[in-house]
């Protein structure tokens, strides 16, 4: 294992002028949250609060994958997210970041919710009429579903990230025109010291804390139009994270260079993450439950977030075609995939198939149905334009260099 002397993973010297590698990464975060969905169906530990279109027989390997997972991808995300929103005001100023947000996110986040989720509300009320956990009257607006699905049926969905993220962005977006007059904070100078492997550790302490206080961020989910103070301020960690690296890149490039260190050491705590979770021996509820599960999750998620960023930057130092093109395309698939893995789950519901075999379908299935659909409908159409910039058909038009689409790629 690497020690805290040696450099070799480290990814650059200095820092870069794009981020092809974490642009790779926010795609494949983003790609992740449909195979953590395509697993909701066959848990045996369940989500507080999360209802779903058909419950199906647990799989072991489900739930690993999925609360593992679950414990480091939101982070990374919001974290990266943080990250190309420091830069894209860098690059664009005050007032062409406040369009591009709108651009990006408000816009895509309207559309989205009038159309995607009703059609996340007509395949679930339909799998729970057709496997009798409703009647036909309550798949009508007026009339309310049993309790349990009621309370939660009501929301964003899969689409609260974006609505946190507006709000992240506001936030940001104040605080830059409030106290520098609307002048991008400056980058922090050339970093030459030794920055220590432990970083990511001393950073999962205040999200612990966070999480002692309230583990609904993490143990929970709240479908709800209303802002939820403690996932959005758990998150806001991660976002604040990724703002503060992008303004002292240098630093944080050294900060990221023990991948190996930061990734193995996150496996024990994964470990103890997993069962605490899942074997009861300690109550998680309880005042130094929640303590300990807090700043486990918080290690967990720092030291996986860092690991994986190292790796990315160290393979990913060029552009690459087929890896932009996922990045580009994981947005779209991310918006629209929640209704066909609902659709997916209610068509394999009555088939005699392992638990893990109707998960690798769904999963499959879907990422098919969304990269058909985002080459055909969205990647050379307005819809495209509107999630990550304009791309031309080769042949057409003059091709942008690989530096312009790389650029829009990271905003």
């Amino acid at each position: 294992m690497d020690t805290p002397r040696e450099t070799a993973d480290q990814p650059h010297a200095s820092p870069p002028e794009y981020w092809p590698g974490l642009s790779a990464l926010r795609g494949l975060a983003m790609l992740l949250g449909i195979t953590l969905h395509a697993s909701v169906a066959y848990l045996p530990t369940q989500m507080d609060g999360l209802i779903w279109v058909v419950t199906e027989s647990p799989a072991f390997i489900c739930d690993l994958m999925f609360w593992w997972v679950h414990a480091w991808r939101l982070p990374l995300f919001f974290f990266l997210s943080g990250f190309f929103a420091k830069l894209t005001m860098d690059r664009r100023g005050l007032r062409e970041f406040t369009k591009h947000r709108i651009r990006r996110l408000l816009i895509p986040y309207v559309v989205a919710v009038y159309t995607i989720c009703p059609a996340v509300y007509l395949i679930f009320s339909g799998g729970w009429y057709l496997t009798g956990q409703c009647t036909l009257e309550q798949m009508l607006p007026y009339v309310p579903f049993p309790s349990e699905l009621q309370s939660q049926i009501f929301g964003p969905a899969h689409l609260w990230f974006l609505q946190d993220l507006l709000i992240m962005s506001g936030m940001y977006l104040y605080v830059v025109y409030a106290f520098t007059g609307g002048t991008p904070l400056a980058k922090a100078a050339e970093w030459t010291t030794p920055v220590p492997w432990w970083i990511p550790m001393v950073l999962a302490i205040p999200s612990g804390l966070l999480l002692w206080g309230d583990l609904s961020p993490v143990i929970a989910i709240n479908n709800t139009f209303f802002v939820d103070p403690a996932r959005l301020l758990y998150y806001s960690l991660f976002f604040i994270g990724g703002l503060a690296s992008c303004r002292n890149r240098s630093w944080f490039v050294l900060a990221v260079g023990f991948p190996r260190i930061h990734l193995l050491l996150s496996l024990p705590f994964s470990v103890l993450y997993m069962w605490l979770l899942r074997s009861g021996t300690i109550d998680i509820e309880s005042l130094h439950g929640r303590l300990i599960f807090g700043l486990t999750t918080g290690l967990v998620a720092w030291l996986t977030v860092y690991g994986l960023m190292g790796y990315f930057l160290y393979c990913w130092r060029s552009d690459n075609a087929v890896v932009r093109y996922v990045a580009d395309s994981s947005y779209w698939i991310y918006l629209c995939h929640l209704p066909i893995v609902a659709a997916m789950h209610l068509s394999l519901h009555w088939l005699e198939l392992p638990a893990v075999m109707k998960f690798l379908i769904t999963a499959a299935a879907t990422l098919v149905i969304g990269f058909v659909s985002y080459q055909g409908l969205v990647r050379y159409t307005i819809i495209g334009r509107y999630l990550h910039g304009v791309r031309r058909k080769q042949g057409t038009e003059p091709l942008e260099n690989a530096a312009t689409l790389t650029a829009q790629a990271n905003d």
